[in-house]
């Protein structure tokens, strides 16, 4: 497998830990269970390893907040793409989820970007 996965930083369990991007190593830090909401299209990203879910702070959302794990779910909507998919927040379908500059580098801070 190639590419760039989502990972929690060091497999922490720490409320708000980083998450970034890093090249597959088949740890379960970097699995993500889909998770239905309970209503419509809106799913929640559950980490394997850690217990915690993608997170970003709804409450005060700015452009380019970096994504951070928590022990509280947050829903996303995941689109079809014509190569892959993207992932919303649903409270802010206009933006996706994206490694900061496109970098491929290990490291790299997962952010929202305007879609």
């Amino acid at each position: 497998m190639g590419g760039t996965l989502i990972s929690v930083r060091n497999g922490s369990t720490d409320e708000g830990a980083e998450v970034s991007g890093f090249d597959p190593n088949g740890g379960n830090h970097q699995k993500w269970q889909l998770q239905t909401a309970g209503y419509g299209q809106n799913m929640t990203l559950h980490n394997v390893q850690t217990n915690t879910y993608l997170w970003f702070r709804a409450q005060s959302f700015v452009p380019s907040f970096q994504a951070k794990s928590s022990r509280q779910s947050q829903e996303y909507i995941i689109i079809p793409a014509s190569c892959g998919f993207y992932i919303s927040p649903a409270q802010q379908p206009g933006y996706a989820l994206s490694l900061l500059h496109g970098s491929e580098q290990n490291g790299a801070e997962v952010q929202y970007s305007l879609n």
